[in-house]
């Protein structure tokens, strides 16, 4: 090649390059050049993660536990530095925004560096697996409609105070920011957890948040509160879980999963195919009424299709103890089924409310002797209940 027209080449590799660049190559198949982005992204400390698996809509935190600790759960509730996962720990580190490029294909691998660096994977390339960065997002006050950035090889998943506010399922290089998404910041801390797969060569990401100095300051997180995925789970379903048609089914049918030659079953492709027809609950030995109420319960439905209730299910110490939650909180009143509107007392008000709904087939309140229909004898089992008060 022409000298004149490889310092050429370079010179226009270079100008196109949003950013810092280094030449430590000679020939141009070999040529490398190692860049540094001008933007200021977010290097963190974050704590860091690793777990085997690249497919962004499953949990591999999950799976790594054992069941214990979900993506979710971590999202919601943060981690202390040094907790561990397996037999890896949760561990900060910075990831610094580099770009290396070969002529004009450039990526990232910062990924890889970071995690390497902190004692986090031993071999410098590593495909099939997903890391999970989590940092604090603090700010001075309530602020709405923010701006973030992220890029990522490959795809990419992001949660603010447990909630899911951006994901990418793509394959594909990184050297800055390709994602944009908007979200609402409360007063105080604010969990942040990225979470980006590689499936095969490079792992990278930027992250970037488009506000002044001044309005946020990122810190390294530690855990706001010690929660088991039982009580996620009840605190999350806590108001469904808790009315009084859901407390006279539910037991029943956690009793019946259980059972450990049904839990054997209980994956989350056998939940979802159960959810789509609930007359296959016959086959782990529930009941036609309860298999009907189920058909009817848009609330039971999307509770079964929780990813972190059908990690709950596979896991017998964490569905024991949610059984139990489940169980202690229904309300006293609950033993009284003529106290349709829930409230402590049995009055004229719930005797209205029976009379407003008679002739109503199916699960109901003011169905007080659960034979599937309103009629003028649950307003005689409200009415006696009123004398007996």
């Amino acid at each position: 090649m022409n000298p004149q027209r490889f310092w050429h080449s370079l010179q226009i590799i270079e100008y196109k390059l949003p950013t810092r660049c280094v030449l430590v190559g000679i020939f141009v198949l070999f040529t490398g050049i190692f860049c540094f982005s001008t933007e200021a992204y977010i290097e963190g400390p974050w704590l860091w993660m690793i777990a085997s698996g690249a497919d962004i809509d499953n949990d591999q935190l999950a799976v790594a536990s054992d069941g214990k600790v979900t993506e979710n759960l971590v999202a919601a509730y943060g981690v202390n530095e040094g907790d561990a996962m397996g037999h890896l720990r949760w561990t900060r580190g910075r990831i610094l925004p580099t770009v290396t490029c070969i002529l004009q294909w450039c990526y990232s691998n910062n990924v890889t560096d970071v995690v390497t660096k902190i004692g986090l994977n031993r071999n410098k390339w590593i495909d099939n697996h997903s890391a999970y960065a989590l940092i604090n997002i603090r700010s001075p006050r309530e602020q709405r409609n923010v701006l973030m950035g992220v890029g990522s090889d490959d795809s990419v998943k992001i949660w603010l105070n447990g909630e899911v506010v951006h994901v990418n399922q793509v394959n594909r290089r990184t050297k800055g920011i390709q994602d944009r998404f908007r979200v609402n910041l409360k007063t105080g801390t604010n969990f942040l957890l990225v979470k980006v797969t590689d499936v095969f060569w490079n792992w990278g990401m930027f992250f970037d948040i488009y506000l002044d100095a001044e309005d946020y300051t990122a810190t390294l997180p530690t855990r706001i509160q010690q929660v088991s995925l039982a009580q996620h789970i009840f605190e999350k379903y806590r108001t469904i879980l808790q009315q009084s048609d859901i407390q006279r089914v539910l037991p029943t049918v956690l009793d019946r999963f259980q059972d450990p030659e049904v839990q054997q079953f209980l994956t989350p492709f056998t939940i979802e195919t159960v959810v789509k027809n609930p007359d296959l609950l016959s086959g782990f030995g529930v009941s036609e009424d309860t298999i009907t109420f189920v058909k009817g319960s848009a609330s039971i439905r999307t509770m079964f299709n929780d990813p972190d209730f059908q990690t709950l299910l596979q896991n017998p110490d964490a569905f024991s103890e949610f059984s139990m939650l489940v169980t202690e909180s229904a309300p006293e009143r609950l033993a009284n089924p003529a106290d349709v509107d829930n409230n402590g007392r049995v009055n004229v008000q719930d005797l209205t409310f029976v009379a407003t709904h008679l002739g109503e087939v199916g699960q109901s309140p003011a169905d007080v002797n659960s034979d599937g229909i309103v009629d003028i004898r649950d307003l005689v089992l409200v009415a006696n209940a009123m004398q007996e008060v």
